[in-house]
């Protein structure tokens, strides 16, 4: 929400011809909350990997046996 909060207030900036550096303040403040984003996504999506990765080696052959047994 932050991210598009600020993108709209660089497009209303821009529309009114705001000051060049206050533009490039928070040109650069959207840049860093998109790395932020990038990292947050990856860290979710290596958790993600990892928690299929113990339910497929550790959970399902644990399930299979105690069906079997």
């Amino acid at each position: 929400m932050l991210h598009q909060k600020k993108c709209k207030q660089l497009r209303r900036m821009k529309q009114k011809d705001a000051d060049a550096q206050k533009i490039d303040s928070v040109q650069t403040f959207i840049g860093i909350l998109a790395t932020k984003m990038k990292i947050s996504i990856q860290v979710v999506d290596k958790i993600s990997i990892t928690i299929s990765k113990l339910r497929e080696e550790e959970l399902w052959p644990q399930i299979n046996r105690f069906i079997l047994t």
